[in-house]
């Protein structure tokens, strides 16, 4: 007895050193999960579960609250039983070990990472797989600590480009830079899609004199970039310069399979640059080696004056002739000297010879035309700026007329006159009457004399 008392003994003993040194499960809780495609913000969906793009390398930042030997990260899709690339996924943190392990090649171990209980894996899958609500689970030294759902979605490089149709202008004869930002003129790339954009720039022609201002690298989902045009020239004699831009742009941290690449394409854009040495306002004309710089169109006012100037470089001589149409030449000036056209002009590639025209717009309501015909060469050329001329003004009104004041005059005093004449006549009858009435009644009172009988009794 006193034997098998002793063997449950040490048998005890045994078991409880057993449990002290073989090792047991660590016991690791997490205290963080993120998920985010590599320096994008973490995308999540409606319902609050993390979006995970197809075809992008995405970080897995674990926290725990001890450290672990063994970090496991298990995706599947479905209840499939053949497990492949389109439905699972198994990635592992082991002793300072990274590994896919799987397929080997859905992990970049060299940018894997762990700090302390931080434990960052830089994982993805394939472009192709099944889209949708995937089962995600993640073990510490083989106990589950974290379960969720996770939406796989499609790649969708999405860029929205706003390029304008780059006009520069410089002054002839004078080295410089001009930039685009004085005229606001830009490029713009608007990421529309769910990946981070790469993108770059290209020119046909004179890359070496061309900078883009600002130095954004990638255009982060839901952002956008905008950049300036800056073009440096050398002391150039009038000229336009055309060149072509192209904007490509594709999908960053992409995982480098075919399937992959196949499914999330680049996409792109052109947009003109044309730099023009030369006057602002003016169009430049090469023909033959001549240039001719002008202004197509103005506008003038019925009657108005204006000084039109034109500019020529070549080489040689050229005979010039400038005459109107529906408008009036009042002056031509070369060299500070009026000229009759016809009249030579020497032309230089190193300098730029101007002429003046003064011109008046004397027919209303038309479009009428600065006509300019150069012989140069032995070819005859014609150029001309169309004048926009005003109608004439309106006809002044013509003010009623005011009644004359002197027949107004003679008027009243004529009627005056009448009147008085009539009341003088009008007076001087009844005084003709009353003397009259006067007369008869003195006569009817006074006694009547008997005539005596001629020759009369004698006694």
């Amino acid at each position: 007895m006193r034997t098998l008392s002793t063997s449950l003994s040490l048998a005890l003993i045994a078991f409880t050193l057993s449990s002290i040194f073989i090792p047991s499960g660590s016991g690791a809780s997490i205290q963080s999960f993120d998920l985010h495609m590599v320096g994008e913000a973490a995308l999540k969906d409606s319902e609050g579960r993390y979006r995970m793009v197809a075809g992008i390398w995405h970080q897995f930042d674990i926290y725990l609250d001890t450290s672990a030997d063994v970090v496991e990260i298990e995706m599947r899709y479905g209840d499939f039983t053949d497990w492949d690339t389109t439905n699972h996924y198994r990635w592992l943190y082991s002793a300072g070990n990274w590994s896919d392990a799987e397929y080997g090649i859905y992990i970049e171990q060299d940018k894997c990472d762990r700090t302390g209980t931080l434990y960052s894996f830089i994982v993805g899958v394939d472009g192709k797989v099944n889209y949708g609500l995937w089962n995600l689970t993640v073990r510490a030294d083989g106990e589950e600590i974290y379960a969720s759902e996770i939406y796989v979605e499609k790649a969708v490089v999405g860029a929205d480009f706003h390029s304008a149709d780059f006009l520069l202008w410089a002054v002839p004869f004078t080295a410089g830079t001009i930039d685009s930002a004085d005229k606001m003129q830009y490029i713009r790339i608007v990421n529309g899609g769910n990946t981070p954009l790469y993108y770059n720039i290209t020119f046909s022609a004179f890359s070496d004199r061309i900078n883009l201002t600002g130095d954004d690298e990638v255009i982060h989902v839901g952002g956008e970039t905008v950049r300036y045009i800056r073009f440096g020239t050398d002391s150039w004699s009038p000229r336009v310069i055309k060149i072509k831009g192209r904007i490509n742009v594709g999908a960053m941290y992409r995982i480098p399979t075919a399937s992959t690449a196949t499914l999330i394409t680049g996409v792109g854009s052109t947009f003109p640059l044309t730099i023009y040495i030369g006057h602002s306002g003016y169009e430049i004309l090469e023909k033959d080696g001549l240039t001719i710089q002008i202004k197509r169109r103005i506008s003038l006012d019925y009657g108005a004056e204006s000084e039109l100037k034109i500019f020529l470089t070549g080489n040689g001589t050229a005979m010039v002739n400038i005459r109107g149409e529906n408008c009036t030449i009042e002056e031509i000036i070369y060299r500070g000297e009026k000229r009759n056209p016809p009249f030579p002009v020497v032309l230089s590639e190193e300098f730029e010879t101007n002429i003046t025209i003064r011109i008046r717009a004397d027919t209303p309501d038309v479009i009428a035309k600065v006509i300019y015909l150069i012989e140069y060469g032995g070819k005859d050329n014609i150029y001309s700026t169309d004048v926009e001329v005003g109608p004439a003004p309106p006809p002044e009104p013509v003010p009623p007329q005011e009644p004359d004041k002197t027949l107004a005059a003679a008027f009243i005093i004529g009627a005056a006159a009448l009147a008085t004449a009539y009341i003088m006549l009008t007076h001087k009858k009844a005084a003709d009457e009353v003397k009259r009435k006067g007369i008869e009644d003195a006569s009817e009172k006074r006694p009547r004399r008997t005539k005596k009988k001629r020759g009369g009794d004698k006694r």
